[in-house]
């Protein structure tokens, strides 16, 4: 006999965290609006779906069925922050003298993806500094953690790298990691 659903109210935490990064998974893979695009109406519809994804996840013995108390985001420093950027920054040129290293590849094809790996190294730095500067003037944490997120998630494409630190994890991945057991 299958076990019973969890009872979890539309308004626990983690109902909403589903909601939100799965309209964020939306948004990256076919450009749906984001959460902060969608309209009240919009987010409250989606509340149901992620609530049932949550207990299918229970269920699945994927997370704990009590709502544990949310743990408290880790805020970067700025350290963290500028040794992240010079890690995927070299990462970057790194990447680019391989490439054109590869007689294989046009000349087309070679400055494309000049043009691509260039572009990237704007956005990191980019990223980078605008956290830097939320720390040093108070920034929200809510902002610097998700802007920290989505620099962890760049650097989880580098994993395999022998200069990876486990310290930039992003948090996310590491805990679906850990609960499918892997590394």
């Amino acid at each position: 006999m299958p076990m019973p659903l969890p009872h979890i109210e539309l308004n626990d935490p983690r109902v909403l965290a589903l909601a939100r990064w799965r309209q964020q998974l939306s948004h990256e893979g076919v450009f749906n609006p984001t959460w902060e695009e969608l309209t009240d109406q919009e987010r409250e519809d989606s509340l149901p779906d992620a609530r049932n994804y949550l207990k299918a996840a229970i269920r699945a013995g994927l997370v704990p069925d009590a709502a544990e108390p949310a743990a408290q985001a880790a805020v970067p420093t700025v350290a963290d922050i500028e040794g992240l950027h010079a890690f995927l920054y070299a990462r970057a040129d790194d990447e680019v003298a391989t490439t054109f290293d590869d007689d294989t590849l046009s000349e087309a094809a070679l400055r494309r993806f000049s043009r691509v790996s260039n572009s990237n190294k704007h956005a990191i730095t980019a990223t980078a500094e605008l956290l830097v500067e939320l720390l040093r003037t108070g920034g929200d944490d809510e902002r610097i953690t998700r802007g920290w997120d989505l620099l962890t998630g760049a650097g989880e494409q580098w994993r395999d790298h022998p200069d990876y630190l486990p310290t930039w994890q992003n948090p996310q991945l590491a805990s679906v990691r850990q609960a499918l057991g892997a590394s």
